[in-house]
């Protein structure tokens, strides 16, 4: 596990949200972890967890620990949310229940369509700017009294606080599958909202373990290499989390961790990937005459990836769908158990509280 997150192990906080369902009185012991209304006039939307009668309430941590090592203190409530980056913050704050608490956010993390059709209130939120690039004045006039950051902008996160604005810093670009894990878990004690955080890495350990699973039996000698790239091919996009991706999914890069930029059509040849992943649309590289030799193109292994609320192939709480779909792009045969619209359209239901169609599925495709 990262260092950097120490707060709790996983099996501690998993059993402490068994205990605060299970102590109450009578048959209601049996209901105790459902979601319902909370305490203090939260909702059940908002993720805070029943106080009534026969209920122990399990005191929350004093801090948690963020991406840069720092013991942040835990509020009391944070009622008003600020976020300074991108890579999923947003998506974040929308899983675990803290939607109407945003006040202030970067312009581009609105991009989704389907983000803005769920959480339609995003729509008008005023422009907190990125990463080093913030905007403070217009953070310090929607008044957030928490903001999350990023753990590559050292310079713009010391601005927020110096207005005297406490911050959580995400983990970002430098995120891991397990990283992320942990930090649902301290964004859900820093909510309020420690039920959802347990729900969300449950369902990340059951899908991610299928997956696990299944790559764990591949001979290494099976494994496809993949090369990851923008829209020109060459532009290589190998970041550190993109080649975690890969591997994770069963493939194995073809670039360096970090490699990213312009590389050559003649290094490209060189690698002669199996597989070619990109986030953009693919007919400009299957129909680019330069690139009919390579061993990719020729078998029509170029594969676009998925977007719903956040791309699959980027940190955030659904990329465990994404981890499936490279994994199935991969190994077709060996991942038939996992359905990848089932698990899609549950996530949207337990998490979006949203009803993803058949045709809002296929959506994601295109």
């Amino acid at each position: 596990m990262n260092g950097g997150f120490r707060m709790l192990s996983r099996r501690c906080f998993v059993q402490l949200i068994m205990a605060a369902g299970a102590v109450t009185v009578g048959a209601a012991a049996l209901s105790g972890c459902s979601q319902g209304s909370g305490e203090d006039g939260v909702g059940a939307g908002d993720g805070a967890k029943q106080g009534g009668a026969g209920t122990v309430k399990i005191a929350r941590p004093a801090t948690v620990t963020d991406a840069k090592g720092r013991e942040v203190a835990v509020p009391e409530r944070i009622e008003r949310i600020g976020i300074t980056c991108m890579g999923g913050a947003l998506q974040t704050m929308s899983v675990l229940g803290g939607a109407d608490r945003v006040v202030v956010t970067p312009s581009p993390a609105k991009s989704s369509p389907l983000l803005l059709e769920i959480f339609p209130q995003y729509e008008s939120l005023p422009d907190a700017g990125t990463f080093d690039d913030v905007n403070i004045e217009t953070i310090a006039a929607a008044e957030p009294d928490f903001v999350f950051v990023s753990s590559t902008s050292d310079k713009g996160n010391a601005q927020i606080e110096d207005i005297g604005i406490a911050t959580y810093t995400l983990s970002t670009a430098n995120a891991s599958a397990e990283s992320l894990r942990q930090e649902y878990q301290n964004v859900g004690v820093l909510l309020g909202t420690e039920d959802i955080a347990a729900e969300l890495v449950g369902f990340w350990d059951d899908l991610m373990g299928r997956v696990e699973k299944g790559v764990s039996a591949l001979p290494e000698g099976e494994r496809l290499t993949v090369y990851r790239c923008a829209a020109a091919i060459t532009k290589a996009s190998h970041t550190p989390w993109a080649s975690n991706w890969i591997r994770t999914a069963g493939g194995v890069p073809v670039a360096d961790d970090g490699t990213t930029g312009d590389v050559s059509l003649e290094k490209i040849a060189a690698w002669d990937p199996d597989v070619i992943s990109t986030s953009a649309k693919v007919e400009g590289l299957l129909n680019d005459p330069s690139l009919q030799k390579l061993k990719a193109i020729k078998n029509g292994a170029v594969y676009k990836s998925p977007k719903g609320c956040m791309g699959w192939d980027t940190p955030s709480p659904e990329v465990p769908l994404g981890f499936a779909w490279l994994a199935q792009m991969l190994y077709p045969d060996r991942f038939e158990d996992i359905d990848l619209e089932k698990e899609a359209k549950g996530f949207y239901e337990r998490f979006y509280h949203y009803d993803l169609t058949d045709e809002g599925y296929q959506a994601f495709f295109k």
